[in-house]
């Protein structure tokens, strides 16, 4: 999963290797939806993209926080520090695989939570997840805005075309669905 989500108040605490920011987006030299810069310059990457679910809007978002993730991805790895907090306020911070998640905006009435998320050294991004209703539940709308820190995390920036996000929703989708009894069961107990 790519992590934000994450996914703006640590950004200005950031130190910033001095080289200067390009903006690609899949356009002009870039083919066909690869992020790529001369190798002295910064990639900056938006991605989005949609996950269809089987849950009312209020319960859907709990799935895009630390511990809601935590049900579908537990079996790949997802295992979040709880730092501050729980995930589900605004300052709230976690850490898991090298990366640091702070939650910018949590509001389940609204649909919507936002992350932060730094990997010293790699990237900086913001995740923003809104969830609005459906006739079969809900649709999670997910955006990734991501600015590499060095010529690493341009290589790895460079590497999330629209395709491969595209794929990385679908397993999101598929995911939840595999783990479905399991998420029931969590928001029948109140989570």
């Amino acid at each position: 999963m790519f992590r934000p989500l994450l996914g703006n108040a640590l950004a200005a605490a950031l130190i910033v290797p001095s080289f200067a920011a390009a903006e690609t987006s899949g356009h002009g030299s870039a083919p066909h939806g690869t992020a790529q810069a001369p190798a002295n310059e910064a990639v900056h990457v938006r991605r989005t993209g949609t996950v269809a679910l089987a849950y009312p809007p209020e319960q859907a978002i709990r799935l895009f926080t630390a511990e809601g993730e935590r049900l579908w991805l537990g079996d790949v790895g997802w295992d979040p520090d709880l730092l501050r907090g729980d995930g589900f306020n605004p300052g709230d911070v976690f850490a898991h695989g090298g990366s640091t998640f702070v939650t910018v905006t949590y509001d389940e009435a609204a649909g919507r939570a936002q992350y932060l998320r730094v990997a010293p050294g790699k990237t900086a991004a913001v995740v923003d997840v809104t969830v609005i209703g459906d006739e079969t539940g809900s649709i999670a709308h997910v955006a990734y805005v991501q600015t590499s820190l060095s010529k690493e995390g341009a290589k790895a920036l460079g590497a999330l075309t629209d395709e491969a996000f595209a794929a990385e929703m679908k397993a999101w989708q598929s995911a939840i669905e595999v783990h479905d009894e399991a998420i029931r069961t969590w928001f029948a107990a109140g989570g």
